[in-house]
């Protein structure tokens, strides 16, 4: 059986297997998510970016 379909189960099987993972849910969104929520995607992004650009730390 597949859970690819089901979000919140896919997050909570990556919490398991990753447990530093992040995870954001944008209901509604398909493949495009890029273009139907750019204002929202983006952002969040640059975000993780930001956070976790290993360069900056050296």
């Amino acid at each position: 059986e597949t859970v690819v379909s089901n979000p919140e189960q896919v997050a909570a099987r990556l919490a398991d297997l990753v447990p530093e993972a992040e995870v954001e849910i944008y209901a509604g969104t398909g493949h495009g998510i890029l273009g139907h929520i750019p204002d929202r995607v983006i952002p969040r992004l640059m975000k993780f970016v930001r956070n976790h650009d290993d360069a900056k730390r050296t």
